[in-house]
């Protein structure tokens, strides 16, 4: 017993009660009691849990059944849509291929000019009438004029089509009567005048319709469209190239008029044909030409003020004799007026007299540049 009285109170009342509640049956008898009931309430929750995990697996495989079904549907549409693509491309290619047969069938079967009939003839001479001209004007549109074809594309309908390529061959004699009444006014009875990248002359025919056509010169890229406008509007004329390097010439002129090249070239010909018409100029000579201001893109993308892209609207009319096929040298082209000064500034023989907004066609500026007096 001495033992038992050195174990500390607390330990030693501790034992007391261990003792006391391991004689009493009834205290342990409950316990055990409540720990049975307290396995059965946790068996009972581990089942409802196994139940709840069971018909959530059951849900989870309807899931994946559906999802699965849903890929299939998917991957199915897809193909479908696919195959619809595929098909229409193929439909798209066989009918770009008829077109282009269609298109070349017409074009060789047709005729040197564009049809004009009594109804035409109308029209030109009410186009005649409502501005002021003579019904002298030439009728004849070669079926090489890609600048009526490009029209009719966009206007769709020929009456309308031809009016609108008479309304900026017209604009086109406005500019140059403008300017020339304006810096050429002493030399209008004699002055000559060179219509530079000339086209098939949808500009030249009111030129000639308008001025002395012993006085009138054109010149192009194109050998036939230089032809047509010689045999048919009675002027004179020469082909150009793709660079003034290939050209060898030695008329000059009293004005020069450049409508929609500048508009198309890229920076080095650019600067390379401002310089060679320039040259080409009578002392006190005017050399009037037209660009898209780089404003139209809404912003400068290259910081320079001046954009090219490489667009060939020729292209889209493959079957046209003499289309012209570099991208990489005509183009569309956006010159900033701080672009055309500096462009200017390297030519001490030439002054830029004035810029003309939206003048050509309503979208591209004419500057008008001056020789300097001999």
């Amino acid at each position: 017993m001495w033992i038992y009285k050195i174990i500390p109170l607390k330990i030693r009342n501790d034992i007391r009660r261990i003792i006391v509640e391991t004689n009493d049956s009834s205290y342990v008898g409950d316990h055990i009691r409540e720990n049975e009931y307290q396995i059965l309430a946790l068996q009972e929750r581990i089942q409802n849990l196994q139940q709840t995990v069971e018909l959530l697996e059951k849900q989870q495989n309807k899931n994946n059944l559906a999802l699965q079904n849903l890929t299939k549907e998917q991957e199915s549409n897809h193909d479908q849509i696919n195959s619809k693509i595929n098909q229409q491309q193929k439909d798209a290619e066989s009918l770009q291929l008829k077109v282009g047969f269609l298109s070349n069938l017409q074009y060789k079967h047709a005729p040197a000019l564009m049809p004009i009939g009594a109804k035409e003839i109308s029209i030109i001479h009410q186009f005649c009438d409502a501005h002021g001209l003579s019904r002298g004007l030439s009728t004849a549109i070669s079926k090489n004029d890609l600048m009526f074809h490009y029209s009719l594309l966009h206007e769709k309908e020929y009456n309308r089509t031809l009016w609108a390529y008479l309304s900026i061959g017209f604009n086109g004699l406005q500019i140059v009567k403008r300017i020339a009444n304006t810096y050429l006014s002493e030399r209008l009875s004699s002055f000559t005048l060179l219509d530079f990248a000339s086209g098939h002359g949808r500009i030249s025919r009111f030129l000639a319709h308008e001025f002395s056509p012993e006085n009138i010169w054109i010149s192009d890229i194109k050998p036939d469209a230089v032809a047509f406008q010689c045999e048919n509007f009675g002027i004179k004329g020469f082909v150009s190239g793709p660079s003034p390097m290939a050209i060898i010439q030695n008329q000059t002129f009293d004005m020069i008029f450049c409508g929609s090249l500048f508009s198309h070239l890229p920076e080095r010909l650019f600067n390379q044909w401002l310089d060679a018409l320039c040259k080409w100029l009578n002392p006190g000579g005017v050399l009037a030409f037209s660009v898209h201001d780089i404003s139209l893109l809404g912003s400068d993308p290259h910081g320079t003020g001046f954009y090219f892209h490489a667009a060939n609207e020729d292209l889209l009319f493959p079957e046209i004799e003499g289309h012209l096929n570099d991208e990489n040298q005509y183009g569309i082209a956006y010159a900033s007026e701080d672009f055309i000064h500096k462009s200017i500034a390297s030519f001490p023989e030439i002054l830029l007299e004035e810029r003309i907004e939206k003048a050509f066609g309503g979208l591209q500026d004419v500057y008008v540049l001056r020789g300097r007096q001999a």
